[in-house]
């Protein structure tokens, strides 16, 4: 968004500052245009120890960046492209496989899938996942003529078991000849979970019928505390944390750390003081940082007395939310 700039007036007077407008209505402008590019929340209870700023672990990620590809959540990625000319290990029993070079999105092979009886094509085991780990998953599909499709993921126990049912992504329209992306975002593996896989999938099964795979990416958010700054620019971070005070008196106090510098790096809000009596109260910190690629923010709380502080579940808090709203 540009700055405003004002017409000079025919009487040579403005009524307005430049300046105003700028440093007020265009910020505004962004908040209010700007989705938020990461939100994490906590969903169950915690306790914190005293003195010293201790990050808060996430354990729902409600939205995670403008462009799937690239989540802002800490995360470690499982990818298959197809470049090596192979099928690299994705299976359907009733239908066919192959490494293709008639269609692909990026680089030279897709994944060819000629359908049979079954409705999905899975990928190899996903390493390292345990459970509570949320994860997403996307992929990029080409069909010859327009049908419906998405991706999803299965869980598994130790026993090679699926653990429930699949978890499924939206469904999307793929028009004919289009390379669509869809995704699935986010699962959270189930408490049995001893691996994954993420597949393909359609609503029905029609023999022969031939589906384009291609850059299939499933993220494993592996550190729940860090948000990952991906471009420059300024950020809007805010927080809402409810707590229940066990010990009092205390104060709460808020806070986001860059890059886990407890010196330099931190950037601290909002108290909530508890003086007499044990009572459940809320604090919120809202602000700007200017943050580089690569930087990576956290939540993080303090209180001041020995004592043992729980956040609350209630009205899904604590949560955090992240926006850029301007460049660097």
């Amino acid at each position: 968004m540009e700055d405003i700039v004002l017409d000079v007036p025919v009487d040579g007077s403005f009524q307005l500052e430049e300046q105003f407008l700028n440093k007020n209505l265009r910020n505004a402008f962004y908040l209010i245009l700007a989705p938020p590019t990461c939100m994490v929340q906590k969903s169950y209870t915690m306790a914190w120890p005293n003195g010293a700023w201790t990050a808060i672990p996430w354990d729902s990620l409600i939205a995670d960046s403008e462009d799937p590809s690239t989540p802002m959540f800490a995360h470690t990625d499982t990818s298959w492209d197809w470049e090596s000319g192979t099928a690299e290990s994705w299976v359907d029993a009733t239908g066919t496989v192959a490494a293709s070079t008639a269609f692909a999105n990026t680089g030279t092979y897709s994944l060819k899938w000629t359908q049979g009886t079954s409705t999905s094509i899975a990928s190899p085991i996903i390493p390292s996942v345990s459970p509570g780990m949320p994860m997403s998953a996307t992929a990029w599909l080409y069909a010859p003529v327009a049908l419906t499709a998405g991706i999803q993921f299965l869980f598994y126990n130790s026993s090679d078991v699926i653990v429930g049912s699949g978890f499924s992504g939206p469904q999307l329209a793929l028009t004919a000849n289009t390379w669509t992306q869809v995704q699935v975002q986010t699962d959270v593996a189930p408490a049995t979970t001893d691996h994954a896989r993420t597949r393909v999938f359609q609503p029905t099964a029609s023999a022969g019928r031939v589906l384009y795979i291609d850059t299939v990416v499933a993220s494993l958010f592996t550190n729940s505390t860090r948000v990952n700054i991906g471009t420059a620019g300024w950020y809007e971070l805010s927080a809402v944390v409810p707590v229940n005070f066990t010990v009092v008196p205390n104060t709460l106090t808020l806070a986001f750390r860059v890059n886990g510098d407890s010196v330099n790096g931190i950037y601290a809000g909002d108290c909530a003081e508890c003086a007499t009596t044990t009572n459940t109260k809320s604090t919120s910190f809202c602000t700007m940082i200017q943050l580089a690629a690569g930087d990576y923010v956290e939540l993080v709380v303090r209180h001041s007395h020995t004592a043992s502080v729980t956040s609350t579940a209630a009205f899904n808090c604590p949560r955090l939310t992240v926006r850029r709203v301007r460049g660097a």
